[in-house]
């Protein structure tokens, strides 16, 4: 069975982001390092985890149809 993934709410100082992470790590209170251009930045803290799980196939759907909509809109 493939890794699922859920979106989170995630924060390290006053930064905050939104980012799908593998499902077993999506606990709140969990302080986690991400990769993030190319470097791994620790200390990032889950507030929240909401929706349903994904798997890596429907978020590449996902990141497709957004990537599209980016290029007909003013975005």
């Amino acid at each position: 069975m493939s890794e699922l993934y859920k979106q989170c709410l995630l924060c390290k100082g006053s930064s905050m982001l939104v980012s799908w992470i593998p499902s077993k790590f999506a606990k709140k209170n969990k302080v986690l390092e991400l990769k993030m251009n190319k470097e791994w930045v620790n200390g990032w803290t889950v507030l929240t985890a909401f929706g349903e799980k994904k798997t890596k196939d429907n978020l590449t759907v996902i990141e497709n149809q957004c990537k599209e909509t980016r290029k007909v809109s003013d975005i």
